[in-house]
């Protein structure tokens, strides 16, 4: 789990991040992160979850961030056209 307060001039707001939970963590110790983030997640600041799986929306929908930023990509999502 890791989270940070950023801030400029007075504005702050809170980013936090979990592992891949597909890369060599479990799925409850990946659990255990997004959990300890919601607990450190402050309702005065703005907050953006950082993480690498986009399909578990579900479980981001209900964390209370503001705004998730997931980057889950191989080659083939960027090269073929989708419609």
């Amino acid at each position: 789990t890791h989270i940070l307060e950023v801030g400029r001039q007075g504005q702050k707001l809170c980013l936090a991040g979990v592992e891949d939970p597909d890369g060599g963590t479990d799925d409850a110790f990946w659990c255990d992160q997004l959990e300890s983030c919601v607990e450190a997640r402050d309702d005065a600041l703005y907050s953006i979850l950082l993480s690498h799986r986009p399909e578990r929306v579900e479980d981001y929908s209900s964390s209370g961030f503001d705004l998730v930023l997931c980057g889950h990509q191989h080659v083939y999502m960027r090269t073929q056209r989708m419609d």
